[in-house]
């Protein structure tokens, strides 16, 4: 008789007659349909979409967005005891918002009525400056002599600024100050910055004023307000409109004054002719 198998022998012979089967790998779970990585996280998404949907609320997104990172340097940049010295200058990008508005002011101080009072009180109009805060106007005579009068003083040229006064009241409504001229400026006060975008950040508290310049940089934008509609581009269109006409109908007083003066002048030749 031959030897009868042991069991181990048994369950080996059995084993390798009757391999296991390999596992089937569980199925991958398919993506989410929103799109939501899962590493990333639904919160971090909504965030950046948020961000978005603010910056592209701007009326002018690229230059605001720069505009917004200025101000929260310039903010991050304050310290404990600098609310006593003047409001540091902010670099205003001229494709932002503020930027076209001050393009406009430099429109407006360059209507032909400015310059022919100017021209008529021997005014270097370059030389001129109107500071929204003091009414005053700075000049240079061309004979090189510093001037300055309130503009109440002189209704003509009240007149020929009041396109100037009318945009000035838009791009500085506490009527903190700006000075304009005949140049468009490329920086100003960060409190005329912030008004003019209705950021209520006050500069005293620095942390409060850091805790907003974290706000403007993380979404690289300024938070919408309900003054946007009256700074709106169809705004400024309006405006520029507004400073059109104040020059054609000025233009055309002055066309009906020399004709005027052109008829006396012909009617006292013919009279001393005829005499």
């Amino acid at each position: 008789l031959s030897k009868r198998e042991g069991a181990d022998e048994a369950n080996d012979l059995f084993n390798a007659l009757n391999p296991p089967e390999t596992p089937t790998p569980a199925p991958k779970p398919p993506p989410p349909e929103n799109g939501v990585d899962e590493k990333m996280g639904a919160d971090t998404l909504q965030k950046t979409l948020d961000k978005d949907k603010r910056i592209n609320a701007q009326l002018n997104p690229v230059g605001d967005s720069q505009l917004a990172k200025n101000v929260a340097n310039a903010l991050l940049e304050l310290k404990e005891g600098d609310s006593a010295s003047p409001s540091p200058m902010v670099q205003v990008p001229k494709d932002s918002t503020l930027g076209k508005w001050l393009s406009l002011a430099e429109n407006a101080f360059m209507n032909r009525a400015v310059k022919d009072w100017a021209r008529e009180n021997k005014i270097d109009i370059h030389s001129m400056t109107y500071d929204s805060a003091t009414g005053l106007v700075q000049a240079i005579t061309l004979d090189n002599k510093e001037k300055s009068f309130p503009l109440k003083e002189f209704p003509d040229l009240r007149e020929a600024l009041t396109p100037l006064l009318d945009i000035s009241k838009i791009i500085d409504p506490t009527g903190n100050g700006i000075k304009f001229n005949n140049e468009r400026p490329d920086t100003a006060p960060l409190e005329l910055v912030q008004n003019f975008y209705d950021l209520k950040i006050n500069n005293k508290d620095i942390a409060s004023a850091h805790k907003e310049a974290k706000d403007l940089l993380d979404n690289e934008s300024f938070p919408e307000t309900t003054k946007s509609q009256d700074h709106s581009n169809e705004s400024i269109l309006k405006q520029q409109n507004l400073i059109n006409e104040f020059e054609t109908t000025y233009t055309n007083q002055q066309y009906k004054k020399l004709a005027e003066e052109q008829e006396k002048l012909a009617i006292e030749i013919s009279s001393i002719t005829n005499h």
